[in-house]
């Protein structure tokens, strides 16, 4: 009952602060013109993003790049440490078959 005394003051006060304001035939006019006008294009329409789905679009577009940076640097630090392992052995070399690409030393059974 409580919440109905305070909402029918909430409206009384709304009424007597807007007693001033008068809609002109012209304004009541170019509302109902605008409100009966047909609806946008689906180009022109207005669309909202919820912030989550935003927040979470963004995180993604900034991880991706994020972790293929780290993948690179990674696979870029396991060659470097598999070369300098290797000492001053000559270059191993490269099979191409139908079945993919392979080093010699691994078709010869090696492990990598």
């Amino acid at each position: 009952m409580n919440q109905a005394g305070e909402d029918k003051k909430l409206r009384d006060q709304l009424h007597r602060e807007m007693e001033p304001v008068v809609f002109s035939e012209e304004m009541q006019a170019a509302v109902l013109k605008r409100a009966a006008a047909p609806k946008p294009s689906w180009w022109n329409r207005e669309i909202h993003i919820p912030a989550p789905v935003v927040t979470a679009l963004l995180l993604l577009v900034i991880a991706v790049p994020v972790y293929g940076w780290q993948q690179a640097h990674s696979m870029q630090a396991n060659v470097v440490a598999d070369t300098s392992g290797k000492g001053s052995q000559q270059e191993e070399r490269i099979i191409v078959s139908t079945a993919g690409v392979f080093y010699a030393s691994q078709l010869e059974g090696e492990d990598r």
